[in-house]
């Protein structure tokens, strides 16, 4: 039987290559495990390895998958982005952060609130990152290095988009995202930007 998963938000999250660290003046080893974080919006149970449409094909995916834990019963706490990921970064929903819309600000409605990597670095881990895991910026102080440069507060990279848009997709109204439009470029993956960039 095939759990699916949230509509908006899939998450992957994967503890691979445990290490060991031996402590000055300590002959007793510790095990402290690397920890891989993926988030993926809109993409339902579309991988291969959950099977949730016959045309996917992601080998990549899948061996990742595969090599360490899947969470296959994931839900996002909003169907929207910006307070789907806050809940995650955060560990508080919406219904007790306040933050609910896309247009909020997550800083704004939760100055003091710690995130993830910061929580992870506090306790001896390096946290690293990159691409849209917050809504459009990236948190710089929560994070000891991220890609592109943290300063910068745009999770962006490079990015190429066709000329003119929209490609394929009318806007149903200016609520809907000018990136939900879709089609193929007619450019190799290095100059495409994005995506490849943060490989």
């Amino acid at each position: 039987m095939r759990n699916r998963i949230g509509k908006l938000s899939v998450l992957i999250l994967v503890a691979v290559l445990a290490l060991s660290h031996c402590h000055e003046g300590n002959a007793r080893e510790q095990v402290r495990p690397n920890v891989l974080f993926i988030a993926m919006d809109d993409l339902n149970d579309w991988i291969g390895v959950l099977g949730g449409h016959p045309q996917t094909i992601t080998p990549n995916l899948d061996r990742l998958a595969n090599s360490g834990m899947l969470f296959t019963n994931a839900h996002c706490t909003a169907p929207s982005c910006n307070p789907s990921r806050t809940a995650i970064m955060t560990g508080q929903s919406p219904h007790k952060s306040g933050l609910y819309a896309n247009d909020q600000k997550m800083r704004e409605v939760l100055p003091d609130a710690e995130l993830i990597p910061a929580v992870f670095s506090r306790h001896g881990y390096y946290s690293a990152g990159s691409g849209k895991l917050l809504h459009y910026f990236i948190d710089a102080p929560s994070w000891n290095e991220y890609f592109p440069e943290a300063k910068s507060e745009s999770p962006l990279p490079r990015t190429l988009y066709p000329d003119p848009r929209p490609l394929s997709l009318p806007r149903a109204g200016p609520w809907q995202y000018v990136e939900t439009d879709w089609g193929a470029m007619p450019v190799s993956d290095e100059e495409f930007g994005g995506d490849w960039s943060v490989t």
